[in-house]
């Protein structure tokens, strides 16, 4: 769960408990010290698994338009739990929610450190760009790589209609992909996803048997593919996004795909449509959002 703190004195104290426990990263005690001190005063969101208080993220603003991650981290016996990547994602809905239209960060170079290597991937799989490295900025043994990431929509997917969060692997009944729900249920089925993480999927589907209506055809299990309105989905993928998280934990490859031409539309609400799974199904573009290769 990711959560907003907003109370100066808790915010000092999260980060510095992080901080401690990542020394390897954080070695210098003034520059922890600093960054503990000035997240008091920036946008803060904590990441909480049970009662623990397990990562932290810091937005401090660079420029009108421009929002920096200032520091980062999650706990060591958290790591490779998808914890980093969901404070991200929440990160991104807060600073556009802000009206920021750009989010950037810093790091070592990439070919520096090991260490640094993985935090450089993890920032480009987010999906930041490279934007410039400054050598003088930490100097030589640390060059300053900047990042950069547009958070308004990409141009081209405003001319898709449809989206679709899908798997590799096919349903019985219509012989296309599995959705999202479809393969977050299977990993449950076959007790590879349980505990905390079944039960955070199982309210997740529970708010979506609430709050977005089932079309008549998939109760019949009829041969249908279900897909979002990309003009009315940005909710629903909000909600969503933590299923997301949960088949990358569980190393599940899944990918992000528009259409305009889903087939036979034979259902349709405010936010989505099922279509006639009996044709070939036009994917136009294919964004493969996750995958354990990489």
């Amino acid at each position: 769960m990711i959560v907003r703190i907003d109370d100066p004195k808790e915010k000092r104290r999260i980060a510095c408990t992080i901080l401690e426990d990542l020394t390897e990263w954080f070695e210098v005690e003034e520059s922890r010290e600093k960054y503990i001190e000035e997240s008091a005063d920036q946008i803060f969101l904590a990441a909480k698994e049970k009662e623990e208080i397990a990562g932290f993220l810091c937005l401090k603003e660079t420029g009108k338009a421009t929002v920096e991650l200032a520091v980062m981290g999650v706990k060591k016996k958290y790591h490779r739990k998808g914890l980093g990547r969901a404070l991200f994602e929440q990160a991104k809905i807060t600073a556009t929610q802000s009206g920021y239209s750009f989010i950037q960060v810093k790091t070592v170079r990439m070919g520096m450190y090991e260490d640094y290597d993985i935090t450089n991937r993890f920032y480009l799989d987010c999906g930041f760009k490279e934007l410039e490295v400054i050598p003088e900025l930490w100097g030589e043994d640390n060059p300053c790589q900047i990042y950069i990431m547009s958070l308004k929509p990409a141009p081209g997917k405003a001319r898709f209609k449809y989206v679709r969060i899908q798997g590799k692997e096919l349903a019985k009944n219509t012989m296309h992909a599995k959705g999202i729900f479809s393969m977050c249920w299977q990993l449950i089925q076959k007790d590879v996803m349980a505990g905390e993480d079944a039960d955070l999927f199982k309210e997740i589907d529970s708010w979506f048997a609430e709050n977005l209506p089932w079309p008549p055809q998939c109760k019949a299990q009829e041969p249908v593919v279900c897909w979002f309105k990309t003009e009315n989905s940005d909710e629903m993928i909000k909600m969503i996004r933590p299923a997301m998280w949960l088949l990358e934990r569980y190393d599940h490859p899944y990918f992000v795909v528009y259409t305009n031409n889903p087939g036979e539309i034979v259902y349709e609400d405010r936010y989505q449509i099922a279509a006639k799974a009996d044709g070939y199904l036009q994917i136009e573009e294919l964004q493969p959002s996750w995958s354990p290769e990489g």
